[in-house]
């Protein structure tokens, strides 16, 4: 599959700090500037597999600042693929960032009520498109192929580690991390950290993993609620190591991280930390001004 820019090879390992515990850090966030992370890795081998059976378009679902949305218009475009996304809610008056970029790639954008959102079947029924030639993926990218892409986090690592920290949304990918790590037998620890408030459906999905954790309360109230707490976190590691995490996801998952580590008393620990890219999520306009609260 031709390469347009994604670079799997600039995910490196970096060192953070060393004290009572090493900590790093994945940096899937540069394998490409917005399909970044965990997007690119559940939507390789969906790519991969339309190429080779003649499907020439890709259907999914996200809201208005979903990442995978973006993610996979971006993709479409590089590989010359229709996409289509439906959209939770009523088209607002102002586009936002991420909607003038889909725009910009070229996808189809098919707003739709909350309500009506729910009914996904439904939606697609009143879509005109070749069922034969395209493939639909679900809210968040979840795929079996999704799952192979995700298990590569693990097998593509050069150090072994204590613990691995990820950030959660549906699950997609700390499933695939999970299955990988057991078909390689490791006794690495992994810990899953949802932001949205679904830990018990992120549990039973990973329930038959021994050495997979759930962590509660990382998403702080809610989906893309914040605290000051928060945007300091952002800003040391944009202080420290130049490194830009996000409000909704990796921010949220390194402040609970160090939280966890520190309550728990671990000693002597190497710990790597996957920055799953979905850095646009800090340039919203309700996030820019919470940070410039939190700067002062």
């Amino acid at each position: 599959m031709r390469n347009k820019g994604l670079n799997e090879s600039h995910s490196i390992e970096e060192h953070l700090s060393a004290g009572l515990n090493e900590i790093w850090i994945k940096r899937d966030d540069l394998i490409h500037p917005i399909v970044s992370g965990n997007k690119w890795r559940k939507l390789k081998y969906v790519i991969q597999h339309a190429l080779k059976n003649n499907i020439n378009h890709i259907i999914t679902y996200g809201g208005a600042y979903s990442n995978h949305a973006l993610a996979t218009a971006c993709v479409c475009s590089l590989f010359d693929l229709k996409c289509t996304i439906i959209v939770r809610g009523e088209e607002p008056a102002e586009p936002n960032h991420y909607t003038l970029l889909i725009r910009a790639f070229n996808a189809r954008m098919v707003y739709v009520s909350r309500e009506v959102y729910k009914q996904k079947d439904q939606v697609l029924e009143s879509l005109n498109y070749d069922s034969d030639r395209t493939l639909v993926l679900a809210e968040g990218g979840a795929h079996e192929f999704a799952s192979q892409g995700c298990g590569e986090i693990i097998s593509v690592l050069k150090n072994a580690y204590d613990a691995i920290f990820i950030a959660s949304g549906t699950g997609t990918t700390a499933l695939g991390m999970a299955k990988k790590m057991t078909e390689l037998n490791m006794r690495t620890e992994l810990y899953v950290m949802p932001v949205l408030k679904n830990e018990r459906e992120t549990a039973e999905l990973l329930s038959e993993f021994s050495n997979t954790h759930v962590l509660n309360n990382a998403h702080l109230g809610g989906y893309a609620k914040t605290n000051a707490e928060l945007f300091e976190g952002i800003n040391q590691m944009l202080a420290q190591h130049r490194i830009v995490l996000d409000p909704v996801y990796t921010g949220k998952a390194y402040i609970a991280m160090l939280k966890h580590i520190k309550e728990s008393k671990w000693k002597g620990k190497k710990v790597l930390f996957i920055h799953t890219g979905g850095q646009l999520g800090l340039f919203s306009q309700p996030m820019l001004k919470a940070w410039a609260n939190s700067l002062g």
